[in-house]
């Protein structure tokens, strides 16, 4: 598939700075955020900044932006809890957005070694699967 230009509007979906905790903040995270709208306005896109807040107005935020595309950079899940974390993009298909990033799926595999190799052998793959008794 050919990489087409997005049109206008991009969403910057990021933690790093929670208004309801004034303590909580994750530099690198901010700087994520910083330095992807800045190159964003420099190549002409409206970019929009959206925090991922544990009230999920962030979701209502997102569909008022109605963005050609979401910058998914929030990679610690929900609450800070990178167990969360393909709970994100799940709420982005079911906003039915664009968005750059792992799909929600892809992530639930890739986090969970045994529900991976278990699906890879439901297709005939042949894969390891621990016996239990293995050290």
């Amino acid at each position: 598939r050919e990489w087409q230009a997005m049109k206008e509007t991009i969403v910057v979906l990021h933690q790093g700075i929670d208004s309801h905790r004034k303590d909580f903040t994750i530099d690198n995270a901010c700087q994520v955020r910083d330095n992807l709208l800045a190159s964003l306005a420099d190549l002409g896109y409206k970019g929009i900044s959206v925090f991922l807040d544990d009230r999920f107005e962030w979701a209502q935020r997102i569909l008022d932006a109605k963005p050609d595309l979401v910058a998914n950079v929030a990679d610690l899940g929900f609450f800070y809890d990178n167990t969360l974390e393909p709970n994100i993009p799940a709420v982005l298909d079911g906003l039915k957005v664009n968005y750059t990033g792992s799909q929600s799926y892809s992530m639930f595999f890739s986090s969970d070694k045994l529900a991976s190799k278990q699906y890879l052998a439901s297709l005939g793959i042949p894969v390891p699967i621990p016996c239990g008794t293995c050290q």
